[in-house]
């Protein structure tokens, strides 16, 4: 073994021990997770996956969909099948496993075109970034779809330099079409790899691997096809619905956002110039990269990433750092391609004279961010006493047929097994929308509502009966009656 390959080993292994180390108990209250579980459930319950207690609401289209693809609900099933919801240490644990696969990925694959400094360097960056550890914690799709992103991306460009046998490259390809469904049936935005295929395999048309990349491209299309079909709740058709200018201030909009969201990589408690100039100057190395790149022969890589950018930008409803997890790991090979890239324009610096104080620098905001990091239990979310509490009385006093209107009404559902539904967007819409699913109960959560739903709580023409309180939550009991009487109360809301 390699002494450079020894240190890349430690590396990872320490990341791993670090983050498995540091995984706090709970999850907080955006209730993504509670779906992923609930769709695992059904699996170990041999329950039909579309069997949830979350009720959409198509006035309120951002929480998430009807049910998300299959793939991650599948993968979580080890975990739940151990730990169960009483404990969902196991199925974070997954989470770990899927990030180390992240950097083994990287290593062996992007990794190999960068020196052996920068190999370790790429190693500490991704693996060490404070947000991506603390997207450890959370059981989400997004590591698990990076993972298999990545996987997906290092057989594409493997294919376009493959010498072996005709029989080898046909299950590459195969294999190929596997991974880029696997994508697709972990998260939607997976489908772009359809259109990167094709286009990659166009540029290499007359080269080796262009016919296989689009054949790739054309297979996975079949079960992406069949999914969509038999999966008809994991659509985001009512939160495209903008017409063209409300897709240009869309992208407007999220353009700030992203970029906002990807200083944030570099950020540190005390100094926001500091996050700035590091997001600044890794932002210049990545640009000379990627044109140098361009110029030289583009890869998979670099149609996937515009691409992927082009989705996230023009969707209503932006992620933030989530995502945009699986850019940063390319954007950091990007930046350490483009410090070599300096030299070509003969700048009298090496490549250690520039990365080493950019290393120094990343570092540092990342030892100080940690300094700060919370490293317990999650004190807001699902395990708080409060929310327990809330959990334990709907179980054991209301029926199992009742209705509730909650901000979190998939984690509701979960951990209850009662029938949820968030309420919509603007206040002209309640009274309607609660009468139509049958509304038992409502569910007031200060910390958590918006103040639409508090100003329709507020109202004097609801009569409502308070059944539970604590210092976090109300639960107040409902009629159809009283919510026809009360009819359409029109409140204005800062959703």
């Amino acid at each position: 073994m390699k002494a450079r390959d020894s240190v890349c080993l430690g590396i990872l292994a320490t990341i791993f021990l670090f983050y498995l180390l540091t995984i706090r108990s709970g999850q907080p209250w955006p209730d993504d997770f509670a779906m992923y579980i609930q769709e695992a459930k059904n699996l170990v319950d041999h329950t039909p996956i579309q069997h949830t207690n979350y009720l959409y609401d198509p006035y309120n289209p951002a929480l998430g969909p009807r049910l998300y693809p299959p793939i991650f609900p599948l993968l979580l099933t080890p975990g739940y099948f151990v730990g169960g919801l009483t404990d969902l240490v196991p199925m974070q644990i997954e989470i770990v496993v899927f990030f180390t696969g992240i950097l083994i990925v990287l290593w062996r694959g992007l990794g190999q075109e960068l020196p052996p400094f920068e190999q370790a360097a790429l190693l500490v960056i991704v693996g060490f970034n404070p947000v991506l550890w603390a997207f450890k914690d959370s059981i989400v799709s997004d590591i698990p779809f990076t993972f298999l992103l990545y996987l997906t991306l290092f057989l594409a460009n493997d294919i376009t330099k493959d010498l072996t046998s005709k029989a080898w490259r046909i299950w590459k390809t195969l294999g190929l079409a596997l991974l880029v469904y696997l994508c697709y049936g972990t998260r939607t935005v997976g489908i772009v790899l359809v259109p990167a295929l094709l286009l990659c395999g166009f540029l290499y048309k007359r080269r080796n691997g262009g016919r296989q990349l689009i054949t790739a491209g054309l297979l996975a299309i079949v079960p992406c096809w069949i999914q969509s079909r038999v999966f008809t709740g994991d659509g985001y058709g009512d939160q495209l619905r903008l017409g063209v200018l409300g897709f240009i201030q869309t992208f407007v909009h999220n353009l700030v956002i992203y970029a906002w969201s990807f200083a944030g990589f570099w950020a540190n408690p005390y100094t926001k110039v500091l996050r700035d100039l590091i997001f600044a100057a890794l932002t210049f190395l990545v640009l000379l990269a990627y044109l140098h790149r361009i110029r030289t022969g583009m890869r998979i890589y670099e149609i996937f990433a515009p691409l992927y950018m082009i989705v996230i930008l023009l969707f209503p409803y932006p992620g933030g750092a989530r995502y945009l997890i699986p850019i940063f790991p390319l954007f950091v090979c990007y930046f350490l391609e483009g410090i070599e890239i300096l030299r070509c324009y003969r700048m009298p610096v090496s490549r250690k004279t520039v990365l080493i104080p950019l290393l120094l620098l990343v570092l540092f905001s990342y030892g100080t961010d940690f300094v700060h990091s919370t490293f317990g239990p999650f004190r807001d979310g699902i395990e708080k006493p409060e929310s327990k509490e809330l959990f334990a009385f709907i179980r054991t006093q209301t029926s199992p047929g009742d209705v509730f209107i909650f901000r979190r009404p998939r984690a509701l559902g979960l951990f209850t097994g009662r029938s949820a539904a968030v309420y919509p967007v603007t206040g002209d819409k309640y009274s309607v929308y609660f009468r139509n699913v049958h509304a038992d109960y409502f569910i007031e959560a200060p910390a958590l509502d918006d103040a639409a739903f508090d100003a329709f709580l507020a109202n004097d023409c609801l009569s409502k009966r308070r059944v539970f309180i604590n210092a976090d939550f109300s639960v107040f009991r409902i009629t159809q009656a009283d919510l026809a009487a009360c009819g359409n109360v029109a409140t204005a809301s800062t959703h």
